[in-house]
């Protein structure tokens, strides 16, 4: 499987690789499991169009925020996405 972004450095493709791998190989016991499926495979066969479905990528009205931390000899990213109420979202 590949996945591309369009962010150099970003964590985001290998996530979202094992993320797909998981639903993809889906087990039948978990009723969940059928409709994340069905949701991936539309999102996969949409890319493969050249299409996006962004009703089916939502984060639901999350605040994305990038620092930059500056030490002495070196600067750091720090990227946040913050849930309504304040708090952070975990990745």
């Amino acid at each position: 499987m590949v996945v591309l972004a369009n962010q150099d450095g970003s964590p985001a493709p290998g996530d979202i690789e094992r993320q797909l791998a998981v639903l993809l190989q889906a087990r039948a016991d978990d009723p969940d499991d059928a409709q994340a499926l069905s949701k991936v495979r539309r999102i996969f066969d949409g890319l493969l169009e050249a299409k996006i479905d962004r009703s089916l990528l939502l984060r639901g009205e999350m605040t994305y925020r990038h620092f930059e931390v500056k030490f002495k000899e070196k600067a750091l990213g720090l990227s946040t996405l913050e849930l309504p109420g304040g708090k952070l979202a975990r990745a």
